[in-house]
């Protein structure tokens, strides 16, 4: 298993990815910093003092793709890269919500 660093160039980098994700390659933070370019979804769990957890969502020919990072919410802190894509699959649910609001009492006068 090699750690692919970069790719020679980003033009058809869908088949790139895709072949070198199947081979079993690692790649480099340099690789899933550009990959996150070009998101379908991105889900922020929460910031903390330093950082946020993001989960973003790329699509590479008909295949997704999650990956997760550490984006550095100040200008000391580098976002850091310490896992691996994984595919992924998108499913749907429908949820039905009940909201509740106070409002003020109309009186009967």
């Amino acid at each position: 298993m090699t750690k692919l660093d970069y790719f020679e160039d980003w033009e058809d980098w869908e088949e790139k990815f895709i072949k070198a994700f199947d081979d079993g390659e690692k790649f480099s933070e340099s690789v899933l910093s550009g990959l996150i370019e070009d998101e379908v979804d991105e889900i922020r769990h929460g910031a903390r003092r330093w950082s946020e957890t993001v989960t973003t969502i790329i699509k590479a020919k008909d295949r997704y793709f999650s990956i997760d990072w550490e984006n550095g919410l100040t200008e000391n802190q580098e976002s850091y890269f310490g896992s691996q894509p994984v595919e992924v699959e998108k499913k749907e649910k429908v949820v039905t919500k009940t909201v509740v609001t106070w409002v003020e009492k109309e009186s009967g006068k």
